[in-house]
């Protein structure tokens, strides 16, 4: 009898476990981001924007940029192509100097030094990226943040993971330099993706002096995304500025002759709810609903016996 009692325990011990396990795999899921300024990338997501100098005792000012995510999104179903620019005016109040300039990114999109298993849109960004000074191309390498101090106070999703495009760049005495960031992708839309984030990080603007005039804008051809930060949920301190052009719409944020207190904006898609077919989430569900029932049956079974017998002994 007490046998009985023991293997009756550990089979609803085990059909729990079991039960939990595949709740797990159920609500699994994973993400494809793209942050911008300059380029961060983890995982599935980019993160693309802003400049940091490595020393911010020279007051440099930047005093306005501009900033375009092209995506075009015509192929939603199999992937999404990602065009960037940002432009940047800095004004120096000094002599000319020398300053080394970072453009952070993380290790799937650097060199096979720092990463080996790049996908594919992350070769791309490291062929098409192009760093230029008063339009003439300036070499770069890359290094890890743990070899800069301070930079991680400028970034939303940071980690020691992360590396950065360094340019040693000449700012000309009183004068303002220009300097343009270029790159573009293509990204693959595999079983597993979920979720497509295009952001941009404007935090990075808090490491130069004074305030600053910012244009960001993600141009969105064919499928629109699902979600945009926006002042109206909690997000932001800006409004999303939504306009038409032919086949898609700008989604927009502006900052005029101030202070930039967000830490990033953009786009989203929610993959899972658009006409996008995830084959291994569908295998999931095919595998956990079947199996779920072969193990509650029995058991619910089981315990109705138990109380119909129960109430028998008592009658």
């Amino acid at each position: 009898m007490v046998l009985a009692i023991k293997r009756k325990k550990n089979i609803l011990y085990s059909s729990f476990i079991i039960m939990l396990l595949l709740l797990f795999l159920l609500i699994s899921i994973q993400d494809h981001s793209i942050f911008g300024n300059p380029i961060y990338i983890g995982g599935d997501r980019f993160d693309v924007g802003g400049l940091l100098p490595s020393n911010t005792s020279y007051n440099l000012n930047m005093k306005n940029a501009t900033v375009l995510m092209d995506i075009n999104a015509t192929e939603f179903d199999e992937r999404i192509h990602v065009r960037f620019y940002g432009s940047y005016n800095i004004f120096n109040p000094n002599e000319t100097i020398a300053l080394m300039i970072g453009a952070p990114f993380t290790t799937e999109i650097t060199p096979p030094e720092y990463y080996v298993e790049m996908d594919n849109y992350q070769l791309q960004i490291n062929e098409s990226l192009q760093i230029l000074v008063n339009d003439i191309k300036v070499p770069f390498s890359f290094t890890l943040l743990e070899n800069i101090s301070g930079w991680e106070n400028y970034l939303y999703n940071y980690d020691y993971f992360r590396v950065f495009a360094i340019a040693n760049i000449t700012f000309a005495g009183y004068t303002t330099t220009n300097l343009v960031y270029t790159w573009n992708a293509t990204l693959e839309l595999t079983g597993s993706s979920n979720y497509a984030v295009f952001y941009y990080d404007v935090a990075t603007a808090r490491s130069w002096e004074g305030n600053l005039t910012e244009t960001v804008t993600c141009k969105v051809l064919g499928y629109q995304p699902d979600s945009y930060t926006d002042y109206k949920y909690g997000e932001l301190s800006k409004h999303c500025i939504i306009t038409d052009f032919e086949g898609g719409k700008n989604y927009s944020w502006i900052w005029e002759n101030e202070r930039i207190i967000d830490f990033y904006v953009g786009v989203s898609y929610a993959l899972e709810g658009s006409s996008y077919f995830n084959p291994i989430n569908f295998l999931i569900i095919i595998i956990t609903i079947p199996t779920s029932l072969i193990i509650l049956v029995p058991i619910l079974f089981y315990l109705i016996k138990k109380l119909r017998k129960k109430r028998n002994s008592k009658s």
